[in-house]
């Protein structure tokens, strides 16, 4: 899926004619206003006089309910209370009396980018279609800092794309764009105040994935699913399961012989029999490291570097093997780690809510990172800001790595080094890259409307909402997968499921006991 969405003035008119496009939607004027290539069962197109909304996307509509709701409105403002209730990961967009609202996910996973062309802004899916407009060029300064940690460079820094003259709308943000082309932003979710017990949390979290995963399964079809053996994706397909789908599960078995997730994963097949089950070995070709970008692929990111890329062939495996039993869609257990996970950092912000329950989790934490008790005593110690952790990540970009041992991740931002020896120069980057870094601290104290902005008090509520982002290159593996099934989905990239997580205090989520649960066999 891939779209342009243009303001209703004789400028974004004209852009139409360097698209490359297959469809399209006019505003009440006639000129163009969403042009694109989507699926025709992911679009709704909802008239209400001169008014237009399009929801592109898995989602559960009610149309004649959307219209009635459409003519009531008096402003773009008031659209927050369709895009709250809509279930799924969507775009949304309102054109109401030459002005346009659009929008992506919650959380980030479909996003909204930004050109100025022609004098007028412009708002795509993705960067490409912002490329055959601008031309814009590389941004070696941000590539630089998205290659500095495993994961993806820490927050606001991931969220930059690599082009120049092109912006990423801020999560949960909403696009305006009036009639002479000018554009601004305007906050429309924020994460929840952590008001609900585990047992109040648990029931959200299972309402909004059942009423995400039955809006896809009502569209038919074939369903293909991992069944990794982990909670994550055991869950999705018991859900599946539950919401009458047409499922085909897929369980990769892992290289260490020690693991149980097979276990587990042929545990939960046993009580799915009406799915159809494929294991695939561990020592298969496609599971081997490959960075997998060759001649076929070039410029299929132009996002910039994502973590997917060392198991592209695995997924382009995963994919032909889906198409083949006729699956549209793929289910996949990506984000549950970010949502319900408990890194280093939570046990500074329980030890903080809970001292008593925080203390135990220290202690488990360092007994198995084997951390020395006075460098995590040092750790749970530090109260510096995020501003002030995010200036260390940078200053320490050319030192060495630190041992395994030391509790570095206990603070707000991964540890960021330069690839290679110690003796490796960096890039010629380097020095403006520093200067980025000094430039997101600035920017970081000014007052932000936007959830990542407004910093959560404890830093292991800040965390999860800034990771959701860098995993989910849903555009990335569009580009890469022209022949995949349909789309894919997970438990963090549908909007409900994120603000239901995080409505739970931290005291109940953080302090139960015992490690993460694994591959439960049963219904959620």
């Amino acid at each position: 899926m891939e779209f342009v969405v243009l303001p209703d003035c004789p400028a974004g008119a004209a852009a139409v004619g360097r698209l490359r496009a297959t469809r399209r939607v006019d505003h009440a004027s006639g000129r163009p206003w969403i042009v694109g290539d989507w699926p025709e069962a992911e679009a709704v197109v909802v008239e209400a006089g001169p008014r237009r909304m399009v929801v592109l996307g898995h989602t559960r509509l009610d149309e004649t309910a959307a219209a009635a709701a459409l003519g009531r409105l008096r402003s773009l403002h008031d659209v927050d209370s369709i895009a709250s209730r809509l279930p799924g990961a969507v775009h949304l967009a309102v054109s109401l009396d030459g002005r346009t609202r659009v929008q992506g996910s919650a959380v980030g996973v479909r996003q909204i980018f930004t050109a100025v062309v022609d004098g007028v802004t412009v708002a795509a899916s993705g960067v490409e279609p912002l490329l055959r407009l601008t031309g814009a060029g590389l941004d070696e300064t941000v590539l630089a800092a998205r290659l500095l940690a495993p994961g993806g460079p820490p927050w606001p820094l991931a969220q930059r794309p690599v082009r120049r003259g092109v912006e990423a709308l801020t999560t949960g943000h909403w696009l305006e764009l009036d009639t002479d082309g000018r554009a601004r932003q305007t906050r429309w979710w924020e994460l929840p105040e952590p008001s609900l017990t585990l047992a109040e949390g648990a029931a959200a979290v299972r309402s909004a994935l059942d009423d995400a995963i039955t809006s896809r399964v009502a569209a038919g079809g074939t369903l293909s699913a991992d069944l990794s053996g982990g909670l994550d994706s055991t869950s999705l397909c018991f859900l599946a399961h539950a919401a009458g789908a047409d499922l085909v599960t897929y369980h990769v078995m892992p290289i260490d012989s020690a693991n149980a997730d097979t276990m587990w994963a042929h545990r939960a097949a046993e009580c799915l029999p009406a799915a159809r089950h494929h294991t695939l070995s561990a020592d298969r070709a496609e599971n081997l490291f490959d960075v997998g970008y060759t001649a076929d692929l070039v410029g299929a990111a132009p996002e910039g570097p994502s973590t997917w890329a060392s198991g592209l062939a695995h997924i382009q495996d995963l994919a032909k093997r889906a198409t083949a039993e006729g699956a549209t869609l793929h289910l996949t257990g990506f984000g549950g780690d970010e949502l319900f996970g408990r890194m280093p950092a939570c046990a500074w912000s329980l030890a903080r809510a809970t001292p008593v329950g925080g203390l135990r989790l220290v202690n488990r934490y360092r007994l198995a990172n084997r951390w020395p008790w006075r460098a995590t005593v040092r750790s749970l110690l530090d109260r510096s800001t995020f501003t002030q952790n995010l200036g260390r990540v940078a200053a320490r970009i050319d030192a060495p790595p630190r041992p395994s041992t030391s509790p570095t991740s206990a603070g707000c931002s991964h540890p960021a080094c330069r690839p290679g020896r110690p003796s490796t120069p960096w890039p010629r980057s380097a020095p403006s890259h520093r200067r980025r870094h000094r430039g997101t601290r600035a920017a970081e104290r000014r007052p932000g409307p936007a959830p990542g902005a407004r910093l959560a008090r404890l830093r292991g509520d800040h965390r999860p909402p800034g990771q959701h982002r860098p995993r989910g290159h849903r555009h990335h593996l569009g580009r890469a997968l022209p022949r995949r099934p349909g789309g894919g989905g997970g438990p963090g990239h549908p909007d409900r499921p994120a603000p239901a997580r995080r409505a739970v205090q931290a005291a109940a989520h953080l302090g139960r006991t015992g490690s993460r649960p694994r591959g439960h066999p049963g219904p959620p």
